[in-house]
């Protein structure tokens, strides 16, 4: 099994014992202390917090340089990533890279056909997209489209591939039975199109119950709504600044389109062809998924290396989960249907991470079950806030540790009192990265004292509740 050094050596290792802070009415995570590894977050169940909540884990492996998108094959169980001229089919439980499937130049966005289990990837320094097969791994075809395309989507009923090329201006559909492009659509004109008329094309969803396509364009704001059959426009509805992403609930119809320029999501009710809710996420949003398990919606955040979680039942934000550290930004992001897994590549660290929903008791133990021995690719810094608001929900996570055993605690310095603690232990010799919660009701206001230790080692600090 290939593991990738996280620059920690065993020898050196220590365990490393975070407190995270959760202020789930606004959504956002505040970590205690600083330290690396990766993270767990855990929203509150309190009567003044939203009506949905999760707790989430997260876990990291290494792919090599840049991988920019993802897409995961329900069938074979591949996750398929985008690299610089090439394409990776990596094994999502181990890591493997298993196949390495040479592409077009700089290839972007990628989809897997449902159907039949063809890989489709855009290759925008090539102007084509390069058709893979995911049973041999292998090119199969590879078929021209628009000036640089940069997005690609499937309809999972008829097996069509929809590619918005930016500089056309052109939407491009292409048979996913033949490989061959059965329709150039253009976008927002009669021609000459240019930029200021219809922006640029850059994200495309389909939503197959109603067979409608939707495509977002930046430079002039709006999110087209097209007929999948005739490719007629149907609808043009204004949204957020530079929106840059797409993602279709396909059973209630609502679009979910990130702005990147306002740092919101644009909530689009399809059947009034309206905007309905603006939701706050992170900084500079550019990529949309959602989750048919639990209904959540996930957005990636280039501009403050997170992904922030949106409730589609309430249209409120859940969390924003760290993927990077500072600059070290989410690129594309893609789903397990069945296990709603979400993986994400961050380009700059090399990794693929993934965030899993804790949904049973386990989540009160080791994320996912006792992890395998060995190392895993995620270093980053949590940042240090406090005070922290009184109510927020406190949760522990090691993220580090070699073999052996250790305990932590949480005493209120003003009356000396421990109002929580525990013992942990990591089953492995090597270095492991994994997460471990231990939930703590809501503490109330004063200055506490957060210890850890570990094989006989440890430290503490300080903070405030008010």
């Amino acid at each position: 099994m290939r593991r990738t050094s996280t620059g920690i050596s065993t020898s050196t290792a220590v365990a490393a014992l975070v407190m995270i802070i959760i202020a789930a009415s606004v959504g956002y995570f505040y970590a205690a202390s600083g330290t690396t590894g990766s993270q767990t977050s855990v929203q509150s169940t309190s009567s003044t917090q939203p009506g949905e909540w999760r707790t989430f884990s997260t876990r990291a492996f290494h792919v090599g340089c840049c991988p920019g998108y993802a897409a995961f094959d329900p069938n074979t169980g591949f996750l398929y990533v985008t690299v610089a001229n090439a394409v990776y089919a990596v094994s999502p439980a181990t890591g493997d890279i298993v196949a390495n499937i040479s592409v077009g130049m700089y290839p972007r966005d990628l989809v897997v056909n449902p159907i039949d289990g063809m890989v489709y990837v855009v290759n925008q320094g090539s102007d084509s997209v390069s058709v893979i097969d995911g049973s041999t791994n292998r090119v199969v075809a590879t078929v021209p489209v628009g000036r640089n395309p940069v997005e690609v989507a499937v309809n999972p009923r008829n097996g069509l591939i929809y590619v918005p090329d930016e500089l056309s201006h052109e939407l491009t559909v292409i048979s996913g039975s033949n490989n061959s492009v059965i329709a150039e659509v253009t976008l927002g004109c009669n021609g000459p199109c240019t930029n200021s008329s219809t922006g640029v094309p850059n994200s495309v969803d389909v939503d197959p119950t109603t067979n409608s396509i939707y495509v977002a364009s930046d430079g002039v704001n709006f999110l087209q709504i097209l007929n999948g059959s005739t490719y007629g426009l149907v609808a043009t509805i204004p949204v957020g600044s530079y929106p840059d992403g797409v993602a279709v609930d396909p059973e209630s119809g609502t679009v979910y389109v990130p702005n990147m320029l306002n740092d919101s999501v644009s909530v689009v009710d399809a059947s009034t062809r309206s905007v309905v809710e603006t939701v706050p996420v992170g900084i500079h949003p550019h990529a949309v998924e959602f989750d048919r398990v639990l209904g959540d919606v996930f957005v990636a955040n280039e501009g403050n290396s997170s992904i922030s979680v949106i409730g589609a039942t309430t249209n409120t934000l859940l969390a924003n989960i760290r993927v990077g550290a500072s600059g070290i930004n989410p690129g594309g992001i893609t789903m397990d249907p069945t296990s709603g897994d979400v993986y994400v590549a961050v380009p700059e660290a090399g990794n693929i991470t993934v965030i899993s929903k804790c949904v049973t008791s386990i989540c009160t133990q080791i994320s996912g079950a006792t992890p395998p021995c060995g190392s895993y690719g995620v270093v980053w810094t949590y940042a240090n806030y406090s005070p922290v608001p009184q109510g927020s929900e406190v949760s522990s996570t090691i993220t580090t540790c070699t073999k052996g055993t250790g305990s932590w605690s949480i005493r209120n310095l003003d009356s000396n009192v421990t109002v929580a603690g525990g013992t942990f232990s990591c089953p492995c010799a090597d270095v492991i990265l994994f997460n471990y919660t231990a939930g703590v009701s809501p503490v109330p206001k004063g200055t506490y004292w957060f210890q850890e230790s570990f094989n006989g080692a440890g430290g503490g600090n300080t903070f405030e509740v008010n």
